[in-house]
């Protein structure tokens, strides 16, 4: 694995908290670019190395694993989804009822048979990333956000290289055990 550090914080701490995190997992051919971000964390595993990416040069490096972190006003924080729309199915009744400005809200699908579906847009109930089934995880600093966003890539660098499907759920657990064993060390 190589790391690249360009965020605000210290080279060598980043480099220690990225390889703990992935401990366990193979790395090898792994480039993980470590970088400021305006959000409190983000995490990307590419399925190959985008072709702008430097690394899309280097001869050593077949999978590509970015990682944003905040400043340190951005914390403490933790996973929950809080504004998330979906498009829920309504009746055409329920769009008769709705009052003018919320009925011209409602999107109008077509299908192959004729049929239309009216659909409103709806806040979701909050939830971990991940879903529901996915654990809360509370990140008090940088360091706890680098090390579970690392574990949550590198998992899904597991489950690309093994031919699994990628599962949030599953990446967010791993997330969460990995920052136990970082907590408890």
């Amino acid at each position: 694995m190589r790391i690249k550090n360009t965020s605000q914080y210290p080279d060598s701490e980043v480099r220690e908290l990225v390889t703990f995190a992935m401990k366990g997992i193979d790395t090898t051919g792994v480039m993980v670019n470590v970088k400021d971000s305006r959000h409190a964390y983000r995490g990307m595993a590419y399925h190959g190395i985008p072709s702008m990416s430097p690394a899309a040069k280097m001869r050593s490096v077949d999978r590509l694993i970015t990682i944003g972190i905040g400043g340190s006003h951005k914390f403490p924080t933790d996973n929950m989804i809080r504004n998330k729309m979906r498009w829920q199915k309504v009746s055409d009744e329920d769009v008769q009822a709705m009052d003018p400005v919320r009925r011209g809200l409602v999107r109008w699908t077509s299908y192959s048979d004729g049929r239309w579906q009216a659909h409103f847009h709806v806040l979701m109930e909050p939830h971990p990333y991940g879903g529901k089934r996915s654990p809360l995880i509370e990140h008090a600093d940088w360091r706890e956000a680098l090390v579970a966003v690392s574990a949550h890539e590198a998992r899904h660098h597991y489950q690309m290289s093994h031919g699994k499907s990628l599962s949030e759920v599953d990446a967010e657990k791993h997330a969460a055990k990995a920052l136990d064993r970082y907590r408890s060390r």
